[in-house]
């Protein structure tokens, strides 16, 4: 089965493991061997949680109030992150700086990801079948091809916002990304 064709929170539920690996991963690991385990951690926040923001929220926000309501707060959980993620990328990740701020940061990434699949995931699950899950699997895959690959301190936390700003910023960090890599 095609990543495309499959069940969102299958994908969602996914991404949360191999964030937790990669967090496990920078906090064990010796501290001049974190750059690459903690760039591929950022990148793959920064685009799941724009592809979450632009698919996943306006659906559970169907729901009802208290559905957007629980949206309301992982949003908040997630815009505190994302702020810690952009300062956490101009950081040196050899240094006990970034160790201390990084370690505050996996709680708070681990509390939100809990949160999601006790809390908002088993909501989606009741309320939409598995056909509109794949679809929903679907729009999620493709706008993670047009997400932002870093974090940003002033990135909307809308869906309109995300895809109004989003693929600007998604270019120049692709960019940027290229020009890193093309130098290593």
């Amino acid at each position: 089965m095609e990543e495309s064709e499959r069940d969102v929170l299958d994908l969602l539920t996914e991404q949360h493991t191999v964030v937790r690996d990669l967090m496990r991963t920078i906090a064990t690991c010796p501290s001049t061997e974190r750059a690459e385990p903690f760039e591929m951690l950022a990148r793959l926040l920064a685009v799941h949680e724009t592809a979450e923001e632009e698919v996943v929220h306006p659906r559970i926000r169907r729901i009802g109030d208290s559905a957007s309501d629980l949206v309301d707060t992982r949003l908040e959980e997630e815009s505190a992150s994302k702020k810690v993620l952009a300062d956490l990328e101009k950081m040196d990740p050899a240094s006990s700086e970034f160790e201390l701020a990084f370690l505050a940061f996996q709680q708070d990434v681990e509390s939100h990801a809990e949160n999601e699949e006790s809390m908002t995931f088993p909501l989606l699950m009741a309320d939409a079948d598995l056909e509109e899950r794949t679809k929903l699997g679907s729009k999620f895959v493709a706008a993670e091809v047009f997400a932002p690959t870093h974090a940003h301190r002033m990135a909307p936390d809308s869906a309109l916002g995300n895809m109004l700003v989003g693929p600007p910023i998604a270019v120049f960090d692709r960019v940027r990304d290229a020009i890193k890599d093309r130098r290593r």
